[in-house]
């Protein structure tokens, strides 16, 4: 029986009690807290968490009472081009909905439908949360607005003038003490204080997701059915790293007799793409403490600030590349210093030379991919994904031969063309069954194989519906062709181009993961 959920799941959220009691009283007394945290760090999970135990209390519109009302919205689900006026309208329709699963006597009607129908920026949303909270009667309601993937607001469908809405919101609308908001998200949560007139920036809280402790990776083997004598390779291994603990334990249960070491190769080996998205995430700050942690294994407070100098970086930037290195999940705070922990991601720096193989001065070109580099990764991440669900469908023969059945008699002509053409061109290059055949998909094959009604079961679970696949393609097709090439790109194409494929990266790197839970 498989214990792992598919989806974020509240009840996979482990080592995370203190946060969760102390976000609430942070938010409301702040106004925003900014939660950081790196890919699969678990932060989907936290604010799942946090959620199900604000939402545990329920109250009498009929009575005297307090009541906070938790309301999350993961901006993944906004269409692409939805900016502040769809933003601030599905926070009204949440927020009411919310309402009537907590408060007892809830009274909507056609009024309050019509006031939230009418929301289209910040005035009409504060009207119609207004107009949600007096149909909780006596009770008195503060909003919690907990955001996932916040990054999407700071991006640009989301203007400048945006965040200064949302300092006015939270800070001078007499909405404080009422209303809080917790905006989850990694490196780009920066955007909010990029400088002393960032207007969140200059208020909101830090907080971060750092990695699991023992006991907590004591009760997550536990729940796999998995020995808890386990949990200090486990530890080892990840460094606590939620996501990266979670995989190794499912390849563990779900291969019997294979030991741990031999596990986190196979997750290695899944994961590089989740340590590629690390590594190019990291800021020049961080990126020039990688070298010497990765040789050293510890650094001194003295011994950072002495690099961020050496490598023409300002010290005073110490405290935020540390918090970085932590909430990625490569290291942890100690007495003595910045450790290095999650022995996976150190092995996978090892490999590529992170840190000391260029000037820090040129990692920012180093690992902010070209749209090419990025295009190229969509395909590759595509194509895994499609070769995987195939062949765990079919088996490994039986894939092609749906492949060929899906893309109909014409395109697979055209496909097999390329694969000869291919084994011309690299006789030498070794090959196994299939791999051929999806080396020369292109982008728009993989979208068929994927769309088509024999197969759609089984990306559903990553793509959620069509429409939501057919979004993403639609910005990317522009730039992927081949008069993008020799053309020049209008830049707001390649910005959709650009969101579009991180959107799609992300969705895959969930999709690859059977436990998401802690995504």
């Amino acid at each position: 029986m498989n214990v792992f959920p598919n989806s974020p799941s509240a009840g996979w959220c482990f080592g995370r009690q203190e946060l969760v009691e102390a976000l609430p009283r942070t938010a409301f007394g702040e106004g925003a807290v900014l939660l950081y945290g790196g890919r699969q760090s678990g932060k989907s999970t936290l604010l799942l968490a946090l959620e199900e135990s604000m939402a545990r209390v329920r109250v009498s519109a009929a009575k005297l009472g307090d009541v906070d009302v938790p309301v999350y919205l993961d901006l993944l689900r906004l269409g692409f081009d939805d900016g502040p006026k769809q933003l601030f309208a599905r926070f009204a329709r949440l927020a009411r909905n919310a309402c009537e699963r907590q408060v007892d006597g809830f009274s909507s009607d056609g009024d309050l439908d019509a006031c939230i129908h009418e929301v289209v920026d910040l005035e009409t949303f504060l009207r119609a949360l207004n107009a949600v909270a007096s149909r909780c009667g006596s009770a008195n309601c503060r909003f919690l607005f907990l955001v996932d993937e916040a990054k999407r607001m700071a991006e640009g469908r989301f203007p400048r003038g945006f965040q200064e809405n949302l300092y006015a919101l939270l800070y001078n609308m007499g909405q404080s003490g009422r209303l809080g908001m917790v905006l989850a998200g990694a490196q780009d949560l920066n955007a909010f204080c990029i400088d002393d007139t960032s207007p969140l920036g200059t208020r909101a809280a830090r907080r971060y997701v750092t990695n699991l402790d023992q006991d907590a990776i004591v009760a997550m083997c536990a729940r796999c059915a998995t020995e808890v004598q386990v949990a200090d390779e486990v530890l080892r291994l990840t460094g606590g790293h939620a996501g990266l603990s979670v995989r190794l334990l499912a390849t563990v249960v779900g291969n019997s007799g294979l030991k741990l070491v031999e596990a986190a190769r196979v997750v290695r080996g899944e994961r590089q793409e989740l340590f590629r998205l690390w590594a190019a995430s990291l800021s020049d700050e961080a990126l020039a403490l990688v070298g010497p942690l990765r040789r050293q294994g510890l650094l001194a407070t003295r011994q950072i600030v002495e690099r961020l100098r050496d490598r023409g970086l300002s010290p005073l930037q110490g405290d935020r590349a540390q918090a970085e290195l932590q909430y990625t999940g490569a290291a942890i705070s100690s007495a003595a210093g910045l450790r290095r922990v999650n022995e996976m991601f150190w092995d996978y720096a090892a490999e590529v030379d992170l840190g000391t193989a260029l000037p820090i001065k040129q990692a920012s070109e180093r690992m902010e991919p070209e749209m090419w580099e990025i295009l190229r990764r969509v395909e590759l991440a595509l194509r895994d994904l499609v070769r995987a669900r195939y062949e765990a469908c079919w088996g490994i023969g039986g894939a092609e031969i749906k492949m060929k059945v899906h893309l109909g008699p014409e395109a697979w002509a055209k496909l097999d063309g390329r694969v000869e053409k291919t084994k011309r061109q690299y006789p030498l290059s070794p090959s196994w069954a299939g791999r051929q055949v999806m080396e020369c998909l292109f982008l728009g094959e993989l979208r068929t194989l994927i769309e088509h009604g024999a197969a759609w079961h089984l990306f559903k679970d990553v793509f959620a519906d069509k429409g939501t696949l057919g979004r993403l393609f639609d910005h990317i097709v522009p730039v992927r062709n081949d008069q993008a090439h020799f053309g020049v790109v209008p830049a707001k194409e390649l910005k959709r181009c650009e969101l579009a494929c991180d959107d799609l990266l992300v969705l895959i790197e969930q999709g690859r993961n059977p436990v998401r839970g802690l995504v």
